[in-house]
């Protein structure tokens, strides 16, 4: 191949591509891949796959930091050229056709399709062949992959192709976006296709749209760097600002499950460094933390609202029960009767 990726190249193909696609057919033609095969896994029209048994155990990596200082992934699987990343990937095939492993299964996919991966499932490594030679054996395929790091967001062209003499070729050129609005977005809609309650395809939709419009306005005008280093802010390269992302997202996600699995996943982090950051910020182990903010979240939806004590419990993140259990270790009353209190002036 002659003409390399460039920056350029990433704007058009999101342009002629992806974003034509994703107003088309919206999240129909994203799968939310599953961590292992699962017979009949439900898959955008015309992407099958097929089940492929792993021949290795994953290796943990630790202080591995292939991009700058960034530490995008966690765990290697050396016998089948996999890894697993600490954040979500999301990758859409720009051309086809295309296989794509992730772990032990291989998706096929043609043009306009995209895969979401959410943090801790091994996928394809870049060195597999990409390209499905048995459908395309003089034909190229193109991949558009995107990650969060740890204050900005990474891109990834891929072309893969064959060679005059048959031989399977790959270029990979990646952009860094320091502080992209992105992630934020990616987030979200990882977490809409996963619990995919009321509305769900609908709010997604609209975020796919929001994502790609705020990638493509990003590349054109936003700082960006290529080949594989990152554009790090001066207040992200201290691990207490992730820890102060966290926080913030606590307060906005108290309904979710919010577990040091994925908290700690979401800022980039070890389980074990996450903990340890989080207590230096906080001065608390992420459970009292957790506890101290949800109950004093319900303490005023009790006193400022007139919302059922169900309905509190549910807004704060914890069942009925939990919540009234909790009032009465740390106020002595039950939260009715808490509410009653607080209207008549007392604290108890």
């Amino acid at each position: 191949m002659q003409n390399q990726p460039r920056l350029s190249d990433l704007c058009e193909i999101l342009q002629r591509v992806v974003m034509p696609r994703a107003l088309q057919a919206g999240v129909a033609h994203i799968v939310l891949s599953p961590a292992c095969w699962k017979a009949g896994m439900a898959l955008p029209e015309g992407m099958t796959a097929t089940h492929i048994a792993l021949r290795g155990k994953p290796t943990k990596l630790r202080g591995q930091r292939p991009y700058g200082d960034t530490a995008l992934f966690d765990a290697l699987w050396r016998k089948d050229r996999l890894h697993s990343s600490r954040m979500p990937t999301l990758c859409f095939v720009a051309e086809g056709p295309l296989i794509y492993q992730i772990a032990d299964y291989q998706l096929h996919c043609e043009t306009g399709h995209a895969i979401l991966m959410p943090p801790g499932i091994p996928y394809a490594d870049g060195s597999h062949p990409f390209l499905d030679a048995a459908k395309s054996r003089h034909g190229k395929c193109v991949r558009l992959q995107m990650q969060p790091y740890h204050g900005g967001l990474f891109c990834w062209l891929t072309h893969n192709w064959f060679d005059d003499a048959g031989k399977p070729q790959h270029y990979e050129q990646s952009y860094s976006l320091r502080d992209s609005r992105v992630p934020d977005v990616l987030y979200q809609l990882m977490d809409e296709m996963q619990e995919r309650q009321d509305n769900w395809e609908m709010i997604c939709n609209g975020l796919l749209r929001l994502l790609l419009g705020t990638l493509h306005r990003e590349l054109l005008h936003s700082p960006s760097i290529a080949s594989g280093k990152v554009l790090l802010a001066p207040e992200t390269e201290e691990p207490q600002h992730a820890i102060a992302k966290i926080e913030r997202y606590i307060h906005q996600n108290l309904p979710r499950e919010l577990t040091i699995e994925t908290l700690s996943r979401r800022a980039a982090m070890s389980r074990t460094a996450f903990t340890v950051q989080f207590r230096a910020r906080t001065g608390q182990s992420l459970v009292a933390y957790l506890t101290a903010v949800r109950l004093e979240k319900a303490r005023d939806l009790l006193a400022k609202s007139d919302l059922a004590v169900e309905q509190v419990a549910r807004a704060v993140g914890y069942t009925p029960d939990r919540l009234r259990m909790l009032f009465r270790q740390r106020e002595g009353v039950p939260p009715s009767q808490y509410r009653q209190n607080c209207r008549r002036g007392g604290t108890k």
